[in-house]
């Protein structure tokens, strides 16, 4: 991290704990009960471990699950490009050192006749 973004964060808990101070204070003077204020400060950090967990386990991995997915997603359009332009050659190319070049041209369905326009892409369907 660099210096700029901890001294934001430690000017932002610095503001939102002063904050807090602010408005206990300020509850504290409208209806002069400790009691009660105290009871409320003590709920608010009971729940606070709740609240911890909820932010930083599922939301994270909600986070990180999308940036996954946009990867991936990313991965498969470089593939998809790469094996648009080389594919083909490449494929020619590994063909000619096969014994049985015929049984496998077959499974390809290449013709040579064929220009741009006989290829279909695959369904863009991600990586595992």
């Amino acid at each position: 991290m660099n210096t700029k973004k901890i001294s934001f964060i430690a000017y932002l808990s610095i503001g939102c704990i002063l904050l807090s101070l602010l408005l206990y204070g300020i509850d504290f003077l409208v209806f002069r009960d400790a009691h009660t204020l105290f009871l409320y400060l003590m709920s608010s950090l009971a729940f606070l471990p709740l609240e911890i967990f909820i932010v930083v386990l599922i939301i994270e991995r909600v986070v990180d699950q999308s940036e996954r997915k946009a990867k991936l997603q990313k991965l498969n359009m470089v593939l998809g490009a790469f094996f648009n332009d080389v594919g083909n050659h490449l494929l020619r190319g590994l063909l000619e050192n096969f014994d049985n070049k015929a049984e496998i041209s077959k499974h390809f369905n290449l013709k040579d006749s064929w220009v741009k326009k006989n290829f279909r892409p695959p369904p863009s369907t991600p990586i595992n």
